[in-house]
């Protein structure tokens, strides 16, 4: 309740704070350069094709698979290492707190690669937004498959804290992909994406304590998880076209009057 609170007195703020200012527009040489005309000429596509448009379905999938893993460790972290791994609560509680730590400085050296990579000029098929999502997905994977089998609790607790810093190498691509393909609609199209985040990440809690609890380990649902990693990340990588939005929703609209027809 208290960090509830915290966070209701802290959204108030910003909204205070943010309803003062206006939508970035690009300004002066900042809008004649050929990105911000390309940016300013796409016009917004119709909130249902957001989410009936197969080619974002790919994109959707990927970001299901981010909370499901991340709320795994959210709620269940503290639990894995007190009563399954039997470290004393209190150290526990510490323990749990240094995989966020590793993830706020592991998503912000993210965020510097890809503007670095894109300032390079690797970017062709979204190159600087999936190698992340293929990077964060490889380490999450390896790290956590090794945290349930190890017997080890200071090589689980490593491999934790790597995996959550794989999981923010994982996230970033998502939102800065929402505003390289919809500059115009952003807020809509990350809302929609983190709806099926949300999805994941409210079975992730449930499903994770019913496996647990028949099972009498987190082995089962710390390996559950990684697949849904891994799928979530291949179908991203593979399937999802790094294209303007109008032009994926028109490509979609094209292939069903094809096939009607």
């Amino acid at each position: 309740m208290i960090f509830g609170l915290v966070g209701l007195v802290g959204a108030a703020g910003w909204w205070s704070y943010a309803r003062k200012f206006d939508d970035p527009v690009a300004k002066g040489a900042h809008a004649e350069t050929d990105e911000a005309k390309e940016r300013a000429a796409q016009a917004p596509v119709p909130n249902l094709a957001l989410i009936t448009s197969p080619g974002l379905w790919p994109f959707y999938i990927g970001y299901f698979a981010l909370p499901y893993c991340q709320y795994l460790f959210l709620t269940w972290l503290p639990q894995y290492l007190s009563h399954y791994r039997h470290i004393p609560l209190l150290q526990a509680s510490t323990l749990s707190a240094l995989p966020f730590i590793a993830a706020f400085l592991a998503v912000n050296f993210a965020g510097w690669a890809m503007d670095w990579m894109a300032a390079a000029g690797w970017t062709r098929g979204g190159l600087h937004r999936k190698l992340f999502i293929g990077l964060g997905a490889a380490i999450y994977a390896v790290t956590t498959l090794i945290a349930a089998t190890t017997e080890s609790n200071a090589v689980a607790v490593i491999m934790i804290i790597i995996a959550n810093a794989g999981l923010s190498f994982y996230v970033i691509p998502f939102w800065t992909t929402c505003t390289d393909i919809a500059p115009n609609q952003t807020g809509t199209l990350s809302g929609v994406m983190n709806f099926f985040g949300i999805v994941g990440a409210t079975l992730s809690p449930y499903g994770t304590g019913v496996i647990a609890q028949a099972t009498g380990a987190f082995v089962a649902p710390l390996v559950l998880a990684v697949v849904i990693m891994l799928v979530g990340a291949t179908t991203m990588i593979i399937f999802f076209r790094y294209r303007p939005l109008s032009e994926l929703v028109a490509e979609a609209t094209a292939a069903s009057a094809a096939a009607k027809a």
